[in-house]
């Protein structure tokens, strides 16, 4: 991208990815200015990325969401100046397409898709501002609690509606924020209806350049302190939530930067303990360092790649937590080599400790069938005990469908089942039959419980199987026996009534 020096930016070149990825094509792309590529909206906010660029002097990383003639997708961007004689005179920008990206989970900030479904969806005013305070992501609810469009305040900073009895004062906060990387104060902004509004503010450094701010009107509360404090609750509890940790790694300096919440995984306090890259090292398990390394410079440090990996990580007290690392590179030299890379670190103990209870349990289950079966009727877990009572080995039946041991009528009823298990969340017992290998038919008590997974969707079923032939055959002889005691009672009873006529008789 080219910057003219009438203030107009013009594409001069994109490569193969962007072309397959934006369905514009290299010819179609030089020399075209974004109003001539793209509708007024989105040239206006394209520009104003570039504006921002050019007025830092310095790479910016932002998410946006962009239509091209591909559709619509969410992409991570990276805008560089390059500079001559101290002017910018091009941009060079990267972008990454992670409109598919999930996990995340759940609390990365680096994450884009992540924050942009926060910010969508927060009950509370939430903003990014850059370190001259201009506005960079906005949610409705900011919008909402100040009159101000989105489009108006992309155009404004924090500092321009701030008020002028408090101008001063605002304006500390705002430099506290960018000293010393968090805030929380109160603030007094102009609405704008001309009415002034008292938000209690609180924010943190999230990257070089970049600031997440939680605002709340308590323009009505300002003098109730039961309910400020509420509020004050309120917010602590959304910055409690992000919980994962974040990293950030300039390969060529070797700076290596872990957020105070990865320490806090660990059990450290945010500043006790300070990291370079060779000392996140050895906080490693020894068994899983290789693999990490591998993960690394074989997947990371690719261009198309990135890392995902669990490995354990020694906590502050001696002991071991699992850890899932995640990551890409985000800034490449000219020819290519990554300079740059980011990612986050979420804490998968309680997954692992539960994933090594589940196999316990279903190792420990010798005279108990535990089967688990996606919604299709595939079974992805097969138990010893289910082993023992149809015959077959696990290897057998994983990835087979369920039909092989359940009997046709009840093969009939699996949607009727799916439905009851979906629709009340809850299991339930009956008594059926079930197929062995040698095709036996035998009966069982059957247990069907639902599974969810950590959204909260159904997806699976998990059977728990108890052959009851014993117990049937337990039954049918005490049946018999009954029926063997009353032919002899009716017996009995005859021949008293027999005898009581001779003496009647004599």
């Amino acid at each position: 991208m080219s910057v003219e020096k009438n203030g107009t930016f013009c594409y001069l070149k994109n490569n193969k990815k962007h072309q397959n990825l934006t369905g514009i094509s290299l010819e179609e792309l030089r020399g075209k200015t974004p109003y001539q590529l793209f509708e007024k909206e989105q040239a206006d906010y394209i520009v104003s990325k570039f504006l921002t660029c050019c007025q830092l002097k310095d790479t910016i990383n932002f998410q946006e969401s962009l239509e091209f003639p591909t559709g619509k997708g969410t992409f991570q961007t990276i805008l560089s100046p390059i500079l001559k004689d101290g002017e910018v005179v091009r941009i060079v920008g990267i972008g990454r397409d992670i409109t598919n990206q999930r996990q995340s989970q759940e609390g990365l900030w680096s994450s884009e898709k992540k924050l942009s479904t926060y910010l969508d969806k927060a009950p509370i005013g939430v903003f990014i501002i850059n370190s001259l305070g201009n506005f960079i992501e906005i949610n409705q609810k900011i919008c909402t609690m100040t009159g101000y469009s989105k489009k108006d305040l992309l155009e404004l900073s924090l500092i321009d509606i701030t008020t002028s009895d408090n101008y001063n004062f605002n304006t500390k906060v705002f430099n506290n924020l960018i000293n010393d990387g968090q805030v929380d104060e109160f603030f007094e902004i102009n609405h704008k209806n001309g009415n002034k509004l008292w938000l209690h503010f609180q924010a943190s450094k999230i990257d070089n350049d970049q600031y997440i701010c939680f605002v709340g009107d308590i323009t009505k509360l300002k003098e109730s302190e039961k309910s400020l404090k509420k509020t004050r609750k309120i917010f602590n509890h959304f910055l409690d939530a992000i919980e994962d940790g974040f990293w950030y790694w300039d390969i060529q300096t070797g700076e290596f930067f872990l957020s105070d919440n990865f320490y806090s995984m660990l059990g450290y306090e945010p500043n006790e303990l300070k990291l370079n890259y060779n000392d996140w090292h050895k906080l490693i398990h020894p068994d899983d360092l290789e693999s990490v390394k591998k993960e690394i410079s074989q997947k990371l440090l690719r261009e198309k790649e990135g890392a995902n990996i669990e490995f354990r990580a020694k906590t502050k007290s001696g002991s071991y937590k699992w850890i899932n690392g995640k990551g890409n590179v985000v800034e490449f030299d000219n020819n290519r080599v990554p300079i740059k890379a980011a990612g986050i670190q979420i804490d998968i103990n309680a997954r692992k400790e539960y994933e090594e209870l589940y196999k316990s349990i279903v190792n420990a289950a010798k005279t108990v069938s535990l089967i688990v079966t996606d919604l299709n009727g595939i079974i992805r877990e097969f138990s010893p005990g289910a082993e023992a009572i149809f015959g077959y080995t696990r290897d057998e039946m994983i990835g087979k469908h369920v039909r092989k041991i359940i009997v046709s009528s009840d093969l009939k009823k699996i949607p009727d089942f799916l439905n009851k298990l979906k629709r009340e969340r809850e299991g339930f017992t009956f008594e059926t039959e079930r197929i062995r290998k040698s095709g036996e038919r035998f009966p069982v008590r059957l247990t069907l419980q639902p599974l969810f997974d950590n959204e909260g969707n159904f997806h699976g079923t998990l059977a728990i199987i108890v052959d009851i032939s014993d117990l049937k055959e337990t039954e049918k002889r005490l049946r018999k026996s009954e029926q063997r005691f009353i032919l002899l009672f009716l017996k009995l009873q005859q021949l008293f009534i027999h005898l009581n006529w001779l003496i009647i008789d004599q």
